[in-house]
C-alpha cells in the first residue's frame, strides 16, 4: 500500500508535465503594420490562437512603411508578420496557407463615376462586360490586371507606384478613357467616403481565385503549424465568418455592397 502511495503522486506529476506543453504556455509576441484590415486581422489572430490554447500579444507599428516591413521580415526579425505585401514581392518569409478573408479577396466590385450606372445595366457575363467596351483601370503589376487581360477584357494598367490617389483621380477625370476601378469588396467603404464623386456599381461581382495570407518572418518558422491550425479552426468554427461580418458589415448591408444579392460572375484564371 505504501508503494502505491508513492507511485500515484509520481503519475500525477507526469500527467501535469505532459498536459502543459511549452508551446501552450508560451506567449506569442507579434508586430504588424497599420492597415485598414489590421483591426480585423488582429482580433482574428488573438481569438484563433486563444481557441487553440495560445496567447498572442500584438503591437501595431503605425509608422513603418511597407518596404521597411518587407526588409525586416526578409532579415528574419522576430515577431514581424505581414498580410499586405504581394507574396511575389517578399522573399525568405514563411507563408501561413489559410485565406484571411474567407474568399472575399477574390470578389471584385467596381467603383464608377456618379451617374454612370446605366452604362453597366444589362451586363451579366464576361462577354457582356467585354462587348460593352468599358475599360477597367488597375495597377499594372496587380494580379487583377493579368486576370482582366486573360479574360480579354479592356483594361488600363496604371504604372505609377503612387496609385492612391492616382487611380482615383484618373477615374474621376472625364478626360481619361477609363470607366471603372476594380476593387476588393472589403475595401470599398472607406474609398467611397474619401471620394464622394464615385459610386459603387450596384449589380455585379466578378470572382477569381485569390487568397490573402499571413506571412511570418523566417525566424518564426516554428509557429507555422500553430498559425495554420488556429486559422483553419477559425474557418471551421465560424469564427472567421463572424468577424468578417463584424468588421465589414458594409459588404453585406442592403444599402452597402449587398453582396448576397449580386450577380456573381467567375473569371478564368491565368497561370501565375
Amino acid at each position: 500500500m505504501s508503494r502505491m502511495k508513492r507511485i500515484i503522486p509520481s503519475i500525477l506529476v507526469m500527467l501535469l508535465i505532459f498536459s502543459i506543453s511549452p508551446s501552450q504556455a508560451e506567449t506569442i509576441n507579434l508586430i504588424m503594420a497599420k492597415h485598414w484590415m489590421q483591426p480585423y486581422v488582429g482580433e482574428l489572430l488573438i481569438e484563433a490562437l486563444k481557441s487553440e490554447g495560445h496567447q498572442a500579444i500584438i503591437k501595431v507599428d503605425n509608422e513603418i512603411p511597407p518596404k521597411r516591413l518587407q526588409f525586416l521580415m526578409e532579415e528574419g526579425k522576430p515577431g514581424y508578420i505581414d498580410f499586405i505585401s504581394d507574396p511575389m514581392h517578399i522573399k525568405n518569409t514563411i507563408p501561413v496557407t489559410v485565406d484571411l478573408t474567407g474568399g472575399l479577396c477574390g470578389v471584385k466590385v467596381f467603383l464608377i463615376r456618379k451617374g454612370e450606372q446605366s452604362r453597366f445595366e444589362g451586363i451579366n457575363s464576361i462577354k457582356g462586360l467585354g462587348d460593352s467596351g468599358l475599360v477597367a483601370v488597375v495597377g499594372r503589376n496587380w494580379f487583377a490586371y493579368d486576370v482582366w487581360k486573360f479574360n480579354n477584357l479592356p483594361v488600363y494598367g496604371f504604372q505609377n507606384p503612387t496609385w492612391n490617389p492616382g487611380i482615383f483621380l484618373m477615374l474621376t477625370s472625364q478626360k481619361r478613357d477609363v470607366d471603372y476601378f476594380v476593387r476588393e469588396v472589403s475595401s470599398v467603404e472607406q474609398e467611397l467616403k474619401k471620394y464622394p464623386e464615385l459610386q459603387l456599381e450596384r449589380n455585379l461581382a466578378y470572382t477569381f481565385k485569390c487568397i490573402r495570407t499571413l506571412r511570418l518572418s523566417s525566424s518564426m518558422i516554428k509557429y507555422k503549424e500553430t498559425f495554420e491550425k488556429a486559422l483553419q479552426a477559425s474557418v471551421d468554427s465560424g469564427l472567421m465568418k463572424r468577424l468578417l461580418r463584424k468588421y465589414f458589415p458594409f459588404v453585406y448591408a442592403p444599402d452597402g455592397v449587398n453582396f448576397d444579392s449580386r450577380i456573381i460572375i467567375p473569371l478564368k484564371m491565368p497561370k501565375r
